[in-house]
């Protein structure tokens, strides 16, 4: 989902609970929000190049991330 001229992550991404990798580059959003840690799978979180203005400290809900980005 890089370079779609996102400015939110759609609620709906919080359903696939298998998600192992999600690719977000690249886009114009600005918060994370807390239904992220839903994805219990989640290894790897490619945020850069957006327009966050803070990593929600739920974010360490994510056991299973080794990459975030």
């Amino acid at each position: 989902m890089s370079h779609n001229n996102l400015i939110t992550i759609p609620q709906e991404i919080t359903q696939l609970k298998s998600l192992t990798s999600l690719y977000l580059s690249n886009n114009n959003i600005t918060t994370i929000p807390k239904e992220i840690t839903e994805l219990k799978s989640l290894i790897i979180l490619d945020l850069k190049s957006n327009n966050l203005m803070a990593i929600p400290k739920e974010i360490t809900e994510l056991k299973s991330l080794i990459n975030l980005n």
